[in-house]
């Protein structure tokens, strides 16, 4: 997390490079230029309803308000989509770092009752008891999926952006153990779902920046992310200077949240509240 984008590439470059620990560390190092203006190569945008998620219309519009600016930069944009679902993605993660987590969780829970947060024992419980024994194989196979759908839309782009949260607000206090996150009308299984970042836990040779595209109507930032091809850190460092220059210009301009509780939309047995 920083400032500005700038302020990121600093701290990337001190960060990344080769570590005689990490066999799998970038060599040689890639450092972020200092100057990160001129963009030169197309950029893309992916559109919101990839993976299924619904999303705010105030998000749908700073989104798009992002990629409009990078056309009147002289941009070439296209609108695409990716065939994700929603249910895949959840059971690839799930099978790749939910069985030693989850079991990690649950253990330390009954050393130490009251150790871990409500919202990550109710997400460890639920895993289990939805899929107790997940089949890494099967995940390994659909995370293959998932990156073949990815590689199959940006090989023809240099990157895209995308909304980081479909949500404008989440509700200060609420765990969201007994109640379901409403994005747009639709009361989501899980609150986590209203983010639109797992897939590249998964697709994690993309390198992925999340800059402010200005904010809602709430106060609340707004974020898009800008995704690039794999280890090609310095387009996404540019495209998202870019965005930081144009839709997200007016973030930093100090103005407080002001956030109703009805703007973090939350049902619960009894009904909305």
């Amino acid at each position: 997390m920083a400032r500005t984008v700038a302020d990121c590439a600093l701290f990337r470059n001190v960060l990344a490079g080769p570590a005689t620990r990490d066999p799998a560390s970038m060599r040689p190092a890639v450092r972020i230029p200092a100057d990160l203006e001129g963009m030169q190569r197309p950029a893309r945008r992916l559109q919101h309803r990839a993976g299924g998620r619904p999303v705010d219309p105030e998000i749908r519009t700073r989104t798009r308000a992002a990629v409009e600016a990078l056309r009147a930069g002289g941009v070439l944009v296209a609108e695409v989509e990716i065939g994700w679902r929603l249910d895949e993605i959840k059971r690839a993660l799930w099978a790749h770092f939910g069985r030693g987590d989850v079991a990690g969780i649950l253990a330390l829970d009954s050393r130490c009752p009251g150790v871990i947060t409500p919202h990550t024992l109710a997400f460890a419980r639920r895993g289990m008891a939805a899929d107790p024994t997940p089949d890494s194989a099967a995940g390994k196979n659909l995370e293959a999926v998932i990156q073949e759908q990815l590689d199959s839309v940006i090989a023809r782009f240099n990157a895209f952006a995308l909304p980081t949260l479909g949500a404008t607000a989440f509700a200060a206090g609420e765990d969201y153990v007994e109640t379901q996150l409403v994005v747009n009308g639709v009361a989501l299984d899980h609150f986590s779902d209203a983010s639109l970042t797992p897939a590249f836990n998964i697709c994690s040779a993309h390198p992925v920046l999340s800059v402010p595209s200005n904010r809602a109507s709430n106060g609340v930032p707004t974020g898009v992310q800008v995704v690039a091809d794999p280890d090609d850190d310095v387009t996404a460092f540019r495209v998202a200077m870019a965005i930081e220059q144009t839709a997200g210009a007016g973030f930093g301009t100090g103005r407080p949240p002001v956030l109703a509780i009805e703007d973090a939309q939350a049902v619960s047995p009894e009904g909305p509240r």
